[in-house]
């Protein structure tokens, strides 16, 4: 699979999970339930991805002994994430708090930039591969 139809699948998937959510959200029974449905959610994710750990090749378990306190922290911050996504859409409709989830990507860069010391260049921000792909159209290899 290449990025581009990977992009398209996650876009879909993303979709498809926020108006599923928001279905949820909008009944009585389950608008206060963000924890129980964030945790199903996890529930069925880490299921799903250990039928097709076998795919991935070969598995370090020394990397989780090494980096264990980053996984928790990205685990928790997606938790989060998750749960203040679902108390959006009981108030919000999926349309908006789509929208005012893309604005995950800017705050990943100003974190990147203050903590990781990573810059995003004029070229990363043009996409890297629309220029190399021009410079092959015009024969600039």
């Amino acid at each position: 699979m290449d990025w581009q139809a990977a992009i398209l699948l996650q876009t879909v998937l993303v979709g498809a999970g926020l108006i599923a959510l928001r279905v949820l959200a909008r009944t009585k029974e389950a608008g206060r339930a963000s924890f129980v449905i964030s945790a199903g959610m996890y529930v069925v994710l880490y299921a799903s991805m250990l039928l097709v750990v076998p795919w991935f090749g070969h598995v370090q378990p020394a990397v989780v002994r090494q980096y264990w306190w980053r996984f928790v922290g990205g685990g928790m911050a997606f938790a989060l994430t998750n749960v203040c996504t679902y108390k959006t859409l009981v108030y919000f409709d999926a349309v908006v708090v789509a929208i005012a989830g893309t604005v995950n990507a800017v705050f990943a860069v100003i974190g990147a930039s203050l903590f990781l010391d990573e810059n995003l260049s004029w070229l990363q921000l043009g996409g890297n591969y629309t220029v190399r792909r021009n410079r092959l159209l015009r024969g600039a290899g």
